[in-house]
Formats: structure tokens, sequence, C-alpha cells
């Protein structure tokens, strides 16, 4: 991983509704999301770089998903229906 710096919507910082590793996660998408804003990393691979369960991951991406912070769809495979992974979106300005 790089030097680099990643943001967090203050918004994010402020919400109570919001536990330590709703935070954490919302970083390191942040951080694996490409210049639009999206990312598409395993649930395992989110809990391996943050140090928790992958069902925490889960967890954790169904509150910012709920709370707005994030918009998530099935990401397949040409025109079939076969589901490789998640794509994440992240809103900085949660409705």
């Amino acid at each position: 991983m790089s030097n680099r710096f990643t943001p967090i919507p203050t918004s994010a910082i402020q919400d109570k509704k919001l536990k330590p590793i709703d935070k954490a996660v919302l970083m390191n998408l942040e951080y694996r999301s490409n210049e639009k804003g999206y990312c598409w990393p395993a649930y395992n691979r989110i809990a391996e770089d943050i140090g928790i369960c992958r069902r925490s991951a889960i967890y954790s991406i169904k509150r910012l998903v709920d709370l707005g912070y994030l918009v998530k769809s099935k990401r397949t495979i040409g025109d079939t229906q076969e589901q490789t992974s998640n794509t994440y979106f992240i809103k900085f300005d949660p409705e």
C-alpha cells in the first residue's frame, strides 16, 4: 500500500450511528476506490486489510449502505448473471 492519505467524510466522523469499524471500512473502500469513487474489493480483502473477520466486514458494509454512505451493486460476468464481486460507490453526502 502507498503512503497517501485517505479522506473520510466529515459527516461519517460525526455520525453517532456508525461504529468505529464502519469508519475503518469506509476509509479502506475510499483507499481502494478509483477516481470516480468506485471499488470492488472482496469481503475477505476488506477484512484482512483492517484486521477484522469477514462477517464483521459484511455487517459494516450493510450499515454503510443502510445509512447512505455506500451504494452496493452486484458485479457480473458479461451478459450472464454470474456474480464475480460487489461494486461499491462511496457517497460523500449521504441522504
